[in-house]
């Protein structure tokens, strides 16, 4: 889904959990898998990143007006493969 290599991101998952923003542990179902989980601190993270980047966005969207915008989500929407459109289509609707 990524397109990156396992070894690529094994060196960015290392990297995250040596820095203690994630945690790591094997797969439920399959013992081979990795399941990812953010960290107390990896969620602090998240959440001071999420934030500037709402901020940049929302203040990058007004100066750029409202045409620009729909622009913008036009040309994103498009480089999606469209086997991928509806799938990332959802992602805001979901709980």
């Amino acid at each position: 889904m990524l397109g990156i290599t396992k070894q690529s991101l094994g060196r960015v998952v290392k990297e995250l959990e040596a820095r203690g923003l994630i945690a790591t542990r094997p797969g439920g179902r399959d013992r081979r898998a990795k399941e990812l989980r953010l960290t107390e601190a990896g969620r602090a993270a998240e959440a001071a990143i999420f934030d500037l980047l709402r901020d940049a966005m929302s203040h990058a969207y007004t100066q750029a007006g409202q045409q620009a915008v729909t622009g913008f989500w036009q040309v994103s929407e498009a480089l999606l493969p469209p086997r991928e459109r509806e799938r990332v289509g959802k992602l805001g609707g979901e709980s």
